[in-house]
């Protein structure tokens, strides 16, 4: 048995881009509002925030893959990290950084691998160097692949 999720904001990489977050050294959730294409097992939950809920009855190991193009318009280079987590808890290992120079694009992939039973949620989060970097995102896709464990 395997379940799977394919999920993604519309590509922008002009203002208003697909996705923008006033990014702080505190970690906030990514909430952008996505489209699901292919979905079995799973739902997209938008609120408190985006949320990709596990719904079946078979417990699953399930391959994470989040990939986003970024940029920042706040100034200096700057240190933002990412971080997948399943039910309010980081999943070790998925955790990714890249500094960011004000205007210039690139992408980062942050991936993890965990077991999933009905119910469980995985979220993302991000964090930066500083308070108040304005992390720009042209585009972020999200993908879960799970096998019955």
């Amino acid at each position: 048995i395997h379940r799977h999720l394919s999920a993604a904001t519309a590509f922008n990489h002009s203002s208003p881009y697909a996705y923008s977050l006033d990014t702080d050294i505190a970690e906030k959730f990514l909430s952008p509002s996505v489209s699901a294409s292919i979905v079995s097992g799973f739902t997209v939950v938008t609120s408190p925030n985006l949320r990709f809920q596990y719904n079946d009855a078979t417990n699953l190991t399930a391959l994470l893959n989040v990939t986003m193009s970024s940029s920042q318009s706040t100034g200096s280079s700057k240190d933002v990290e990412w971080a997948l987590f399943k039910n309010g808890t980081e999943i070790v290992g998925s955790r990714t950084i890249r500094s960011i120079t004000s205007g210039s694009w690139g992408s980062i992939s942050v991936t993890g691998l965990t077991a999933l039973a009905q119910n469980d949620y995985i979220e993302i989060k991000t964090k930066a160097s500083a308070d108040n970097v304005d992390v720009n995102y042209a585009n972020i896709y999200v993908s879960i692949i799970g096998m019955s464990a």
